[in-house]
């Protein structure tokens, strides 16, 4: 099964997650009864009531929410609210898996905050994020999850819309998205895109909510019969579009490709290309060694025969679209070319996550960066660091690959390497 969360019209905010699971089929009691419970484990009894609604968003029946609190608290700090949080799962009896979720929304609320106020996690302070409304959209989002067994299965989302003009809030006005926002999804392989909405699409908690799924984000649903459909509702009701999250679960055909979370990426990449007719070896390879220090992804050069049958080299130097311009200058300046053709490539790429190992060679241990592609599961040393390896213990490059290959790394995520 799959979940896939699209959000690439209204965005997404927790209390429209959390509606959409219930329009899914989440129970609505039960759901009630954890945000409850989370509510009298704070010992501030800030829910009078919390009700879910049928909702209309331009001619799209959704489910809506009611939530009235009263002595609700504001200005908690980051260790108050994931404590507060952590308190709530437990008040509301939520199984592990659904706990762990909700503390890495909360975590991932709170480092957002964090790095946009420049503050310790632990004391920054909290303005809109404090109310009980953000714990009651976690906590209630993770027993939704929980009680249709979503959590621990795979999850695609589009990428997200964030509406455009300006946000207000505590500190005053800021560009959408907020400040928070970029923070819950920076790095994290998630797309936002603007909209001429002219209102805030997404909100922080949403993001993180999202963030805590770990979905890949796809341009387009995967290949999958859809067995299940929630429409959660936003608050508003603005003019040109459904302002509401929709999710759809389903099983994925027999003939669809592995996720993008199994193992395959994509994003766009520009390649420049030129051909060459004048400049020696020499020169031909100092410029593709400084371009690749500029920042290129890769640079090749292949034989060619250019214009009035003279030999020549066709350049391809591949890099991130908004580095096209100043590495196409530093190609001109390097061979003195006079035009650079440039276009924008769609790319699949494998996942990789990098990591050490170690190779012992010639009686003794060296450590060696490995990268291993999720796609295939093949591990692959460093070249240099092979090199590096080869020469210290005095035996022929070929050997200590060798040696090295085959061998699981340690550690995080990886670069992109230049392919």
């Amino acid at each position: 099964m799959v979940l896939v969360v699209d959000a690439q019209v209204a965005g997404i905010s927790g209390d429209m997650l959390l509606c959409a699971l219930v329009d899914m089929g989440a129970d609505r009691s039960r759901v009630v009864g954890a945000v409850r419970g989370a509510d009298e484990s704070s010992g501030r009894r800030a829910v009078e009531r919390m009700e879910f609604v049928r909702a209309v968003r331009r001619g799209t029946a959704a489910t809506g929410l009611v939530l009235e609190l009263g002595g609700d608290v504001r200005g908690r700090a980051g260790k108050a609210l994931a404590g507060d949080v952590a308190a709530g799962c437990a008040g509301a009896g939520l199984s592990g898996p659904a706990s762990e979720f909700a503390a890495s929304a909360a975590g991932f609320l709170v480092a957002a905050e964090s790095a946009v106020h420049g503050a310790p996690a632990g004391s920054v302070r909290l303005h809109e994020a404090a109310g009980f409304d953000t714990i009651a959209d976690i906590v209630g989002t993770a027993a939704a999850l929980e009680d249709l067994g979503l959590l621990g299965e795979e999850a695609v989302c589009t990428p997200v819309a964030v509406g455009g003009g300006t946000v207000s809030f505590s500190h005053g006005v800021a560009p959408n998205p907020a400040p928070a926002v970029l923070e819950a999804l920076r790095d994290a392989g998630i797309a936002v895109r603007g909209t001429p909405a002219g209102r805030e699409l997404a909100t922080p908690t949403g993001a993180c909510l999202l963030r805590a799924l770990a979905p890949a984000c796809v341009r387009f649903y995967p290949e999958m019969t859809a067995r299940a459909v929630g429409y959660g509702a936003g608050a508003a009701d603005p003019e040109g579009f459904a302002n509401v999250l929709r999710l759809v679960r389903g099983e994925r055909t027999a003939a669809a490709p592995p996720p993008p979370g199994a193992g395959m990426e994509e994003d766009e990449v520009a390649v420049l290309e030129t051909n060459l007719d004048d400049v020696t070896g020499e020169e031909l390879a100092h410029a593709m060694e400084a371009l690749a220090e500029a920042g290129a992804l890769d640079v090749t050069a292949a034989p060619a025969v250019g214009k009035k049958g003279r030999p020549a080299h066709a350049v391809a130097v591949m890099c991130e679209p908004d580095s096209a311009a100043r590495l196409a200058g530093a190609l001109m300046e390097q061979t003195g070319t006079l035009g650079v053709r440039v276009r924008v490539s769609r790319r699949l790429k494998s996942g990789r996550r990098s990591g050490t190992g170690t190779v012992r060679a010639g009686g003794a241990e060296f450590e060696v960066s490995l990268k291993t592609g999720l796609r295939t599961g093949r591990t692959k040393a460093e070249a240099d660091d092979v090199a590096a390896a080869a020469r210290a213990a005095g035996v022929p490059f070929r050997e200590a690959a060798r040696l090295a290959g085959g061998r699981r790394g340690t550690g995080g995520g990886g670069g992109d390497g230049g392919d």
